[in-house]
């Protein structure tokens, strides 16, 4: 009588763990492409042609970039209108020292200018922004401004 041995691969072995390393790397790059995509400018930067704006609530610094620290360019007032550069809004979410962050906007400034306002004045629950959208609401956007 002869004896048959099977081969057999245990699961820990060095195939199966290469098709585990395959399927993590494939669903890696997956996840980091859409990461990407969410935060790329290109995908930031769609707007579908309406104007979307936001009234002044408090007087508001105006930044270069998403940040308290970047260098201020312009400021509002209470009851300015301050229109977004695309629909819906680009909007970037820093770290500001709370614990919920915070969220500024790109807003159309003038001489086609753009800028980046907080929804939330520093380190505080005090808001700024009130969402505006649509012809009625948001009147004239100057370029470039979405629906300019």
């Amino acid at each position: 009588m002869t004896q048959q041995t099977r081969s057999q691969t245990p699961l820990g072995s060095h195939g199966h763990s290469r098709r585990w390393q395959k399927l993590f790397t494939l669903l890696g790059l997956g996840l980091c492409a859409s990461s990407l995509a969410l935060f790329s400018p290109a995908a930031q930067g769609q707007s579908n042609g309406t104007p979307y704006c936001f009234s002044i609530r408090t007087a508001v610094d105006v930044y270069d970039s998403p940040s308290f620290g970047a260098t201020k360019i312009a400021d509002y007032i209470s009851g300015d209108t301050a229109y977004a550069t695309t629909n819906p809004p680009t909007s970037v979410w820093v770290n500001d020292g709370t614990r919920d962050g915070n969220s500024f906007i790109k807003v159309a400034i003038y001489g086609g200018n753009v800028g980046w306002v907080p929804r939330y004045l520093a380190g505080s629950d005090v808001t700024v922004l009130t969402d505006q959208q649509g012809f009625s609401n948001c009147p004239s956007p100057m370029p470039p401004a979405a629906g300019s």
